[in-house]
């Protein structure tokens, strides 16, 4: 690793710098540098870290902590270990101290396990910027490491991706809605879906279908980076499974059909993405989706996290 850092690289950052390009390019009469570049630095310690946890394009890692059990003092201490100045500005922005908790656990957890992939240590010093749709994403030489976050009351999920778009979404089941199922699937789910929900044996299984429905939406959206409001909204996408088939301890249910209606919009096809749902904790569904593009029979791998309160460090199974 010392030598593949050490490698003489032609106008590097620094060199860039004192040679006056400053275009972000190398000139080819730029002198050579043997310091290494930290952009390079960072670059080979993801490659490692990535091969360390086995994670190539091949696969997609869902990491999930339950929230039940986590109070304010935990979160505090895992925002202290991982957190930055600004992921604890929009924690103490938080309408109430359970969306702020959520917000410092999710922010942290984001942090820790992209630096299983990045080689940020802590994730600590990691660097986001967003997309024109407001999509996070990786900066400073990570561009092939994907990754979307979702929490509610009782959940925290992080996934990450290599070389594809990833999304992901969380719903809690047994929350109390605004209005009925049936009320609330006519304004966003398409005519197949609420069929299949009008053939559900009983209320339960509707509610159960509904979540499903409702997470793999939001995470397709999350993935594309539009909102509900785009040209392919909640409505203008479909989707069918097999009632049953999740739970907790269960592997993820990946034998989900996708199709977007009218024949797709902004050059988005339904065969180019994937989708999983888990159900961690019973009645917490979270669902995945991911860019197919050249990966064909991808392995979603699923890790549970939960806090060392002695450390503030996160813990992986």
């Amino acid at each position: 690793m010392v030598a593949a850092l050490l490698l003489r690289q032609r106008g590097c950052t620094r060199c860039l710098s004192a040679t006056g390009s400053g275009r972000g390019l190398a000139r080819r009469d730029a002198p050579f540098c043997w310091r290494p570049c930290p952009r390079t630095a960072r670059a080979h310690a993801g490659l490692a870290a990535r091969a360390a946890h086995g994670q190539s394009g091949q696969s997609v890692d869902v990491y999930w902590l339950s929230l039940c059990k986590v109070g304010m003092e935990a979160a505090k201490l895992v925002g202290e270990r991982h957190l930055g100045v600004e992921d604890w500005e929009n924690a103490r922005a938080a309408r109430d101290e359970g969306t702020r908790l959520q917000r410092l656990v999710s922010s942290a957890m984001r942090r820790r396990v992209l630096a299983r992939y990045s080689g940020g240590g802590s994730g600590k010093t990691l660097a986001f910027g967003r997309e024109e749709g407001g999509k996070p994403f990786l900066v400073d030489g990570a561009g092939d490491i994907h990754f979307n976050v979702t929490h509610t009351p009782t959940l925290v999920g992080v996934c990450v991706g290599i070389g594809g778009p990833v999304g992901i979404d969380s719903e809690n089941g047994r929350r109390e809605l605004r209005g009925s199922v049936g009320k609330i699937a006519k304004r966003w789910f398409s005519a197949q879906e609420l069929a299949a929900l009008e053939a559900c044996e009983d209320e339960a299984a509707a509610r159960r279908r509904f979540y499903r429905l409702w997470t793999l939406k939001e995470a397709f959206l999350k993935a594309t980076g539009m909102g509900i409001s785009s040209s392919v909204s909640l409505r203008g996408c479909a989707f069918d499974f097999a009632d049953g088939g999740v739970g907790p301890g269960r592997e993820p249910s990946t034998d989900i059909r996708f199709e977007i209606l009218g024949g797709g919009s902004d050059g988005l096809r339904g065969e180019d993405w994937g989708f999983a749902t888990i159900e961690p904790v019973r009645g917490d569904f979270l669902s995945v989706c991911w860019k197919r593009g050249d990966r064909e029979g991808v392995t979603v791998r699923t890790h549970r996290c939960d806090i060392d309160e002695d450390t503030g460090d996160f813990l992986f199974s």
